[in-house]
């Protein structure tokens, strides 16, 4: 593991981890796999609710490069930290435009400049790139998706900010990021950021791994599958009717699940792998039937 400082191409920075295969060669090109939770988590990579379902340490074992890489950090930024205050306080002197801009943008910015570096170098495979992410993550997964076409496969977990089916959750900060409600004049915001709004331009399958099954996160599944885009909602019940899962997954057998379906996945997509560990074989015919179902749009960019 080697720590690592990127500055994107609009000139913000954000630090992270590469974590390589044990069996690494140079000049190599690895499948990759960008894992992120957002600007909130600062560094604590090594923490468990920050990898929350996607064993990174385990992904490098099975031969991919892993990117540990929140986007730029707001607390070194002091622009961006404008931006996050805005966006929990409510409207402000910066505008829903330029909040979009700084928060969810520039994050896919700092992304797709960090698997370009990799690609660059000869060691990351173009073709073969995913990315992971849950709560603050997972918007982070929801519009690098909608926005990019760099990633083949994604995994998002327990989200669904941003959605027009999820205003008010809280209101003030839909209003900063949007400008008001989901409707009217309102409503090219919403379908320039808003994920549910832009499934037709996903170029990776999506998992989406849910504690409770969010509106906003129902609307973007849909929407995806309209769009013929692979893509699986896995809801993680609670061990009893009256003991629900929480947003960090804490019943083990749900955690083991959670990421044996992880590492089965981007098997699936990145490497046409079919995990034998993973125990419900028939998710795999499911797959294939949607890989069959579909005509990816994307030229790569590279």
């Amino acid at each position: 593991m080697t720590p690592h400082e990127w500055t994107n191409r609009r000139g913000y920075r954000s630090t992270g981890f590469i974590i390589w295969p044990r069996d690494y060669r140079a000049k190599s090109r690895y499948p990759a796999i960008v894992i992120t939770h957002g600007s909130d988590a600062d560094e604590r990579f090594a923490s468990s609710d920050m990898q929350w379902n996607y064993p990174a340490q385990l992904f490098a074992e099975r031969g991919y490069i892993v990117i540990l890489q929140n986007d730029p950090s707001a607390r070194q930024q002091a622009e961006l930290w404008n931006a996050y205050m805005e966006w929990s306080s409510g409207p402000g002197a910066l505008g829903p435009a330029k909040l979009r801009e700084q928060i969810w943008l520039n994050g896919v910015y700092s992304f797709e400049d960090a698997i370009a570096e990799l690609v660059s170098e000869g060691v990351v495979d173009p073709d073969r790139v995913g990315i992971a992410g849950y709560s603050r993550g997972s918007q982070m997964v929801n519009v690098a998706v909608t926005q990019s076409e760099i990633f083949d496969a994604a995994s998002s977990g327990d989200g669904n900010y941003l959605e027009p089916a999820s205003y008010s959750d809280p209101k003030e900060g839909y209003h900063a990021v949007f400008g008001g409600p989901p409707s009217g004049s309102h409503l090219e915001a919403y379908r320039q950021l808003s994920p549910s709004l832009r499934a037709d331009k996903v170029c990776a399958p999506v998992l989406q791994q849910m504690a409770s099954p969010f509106a906003g996160a129902i609307d973007f599944y849909t929407a995806l599958r309209d769009a013929k885009v692979p893509a699986q909602i896995s809801l993680y019940p609670g061990e009893t009717a009256a003991t629900d899962e929480t947003h960090l997954f804490h019943i083990p057998v749900n955690r083991q699940r959670a990421m044996r379906e992880n590492l089965a996945w981007f098997d699936f997509w990145l490497r046409g792998r079919r995990d034998p560990e993973l125990e419900d074989r028939g998710v795999f015919d499911r797959w294939e039937k949607m890989a069959a179902q579909w005509s990816p749009r994307c030229a790569r960019t590279q």
